[in-house]
């Protein structure tokens, strides 16, 4: 009974330990103020696009497993139905946002504007956003309407690995962009701060193949 119950005890770690590294991996608005605004406290990481990515479905989502899926259903269900609600409330009014003219690719090793993987999974092969993805759009949407960064322009860039080729790949990218420009603007943020832009696989991760599953993200730059 003892050995069962240390198994128990050992077991339940391990999972808050790993909820924690999935916590500590994902963007927060504390985050998203010392990126874009310089605004720091004691202690503060800022999100940056080199990290490893973990197990992907879609860009840069952790496949959970049968057990966390059975768990976390109702909470899934209630946030699809509000994805679609706002869906449903985009379709009435195009959002005002731009579609970034073909600028050149960004270079890591030149870049000077902040910028930020924003960690948001999408359904596979899809430009809908999956439930993981819809909480940390929600996270960064709170970052752009503090007062820190009300004022501020950013570039969704979509992002995608060589797997299905460019025909595929380059509007999937962008239509991934605009989905969360979209879903920014139904948060509340203003179109006219955002544009889109999907490279599909032409700009991997320094150091990372183009295949790299890594390279499969979607990455806000200050622009203003």
């Amino acid at each position: 009974m003892l050995t069962v119950s240390l198994a128990i005890l050992s077991c339940a770690a391990a999972g808050h330990a790993q909820d924690a590294a999935s916590s500590a991996s994902k963007p927060s608005v504390e985050q998203y103020l010392c990126t874009f605004a310089g605004k720091c406290g004691d202690g503060a990481t800022q999100p940056v696009a080199t990290r490893d990515a973990p197990d992907t479905k879609g860009f840069r989502l952790a496949r959970p497993s049968a057990a966390g899926d059975a768990a976390n259903a109702p909470s899934r269900q209630a946030t699809a139905r509000s994805a679609a609600r706002s869906r449903r409330g985009l379709a009435q009014r195009r959002p005002a946002y731009t579609v970034a003219a073909a600028t050149p690719a960004v270079d890591y090793a030149t870049a000077r504007r902040p910028r930020a993987d924003l960690m948001i999974g999408f359904e596979l092969n899809s430009a809908q956003l999956s439930a993981e993805g819809t909480r940390a759009a929600q996270v960064f949407a709170r970052s752009l309407l503090l007062p820190e960064l009300k004022d501020k322009r950013f570039l969704i860039e979509g992002h995608t690995d060589l797997r299905g080729g460019a025909r595929v790949n380059t509007p999937l990218s962008a239509a991934r962009a605009r989905a969360v420009a979209d879903y920014l603007i139904v948060l509340g943020v203003e179109g006219s701060r955002l544009q889109t832009r999907g490279y599909g696989a032409s700009v991997p991760l320094p150091g990372r193949a183009k295949s790299d599953p890594a390279n499969r993200r979607v990455e806000a730059e200050l622009i203003s």
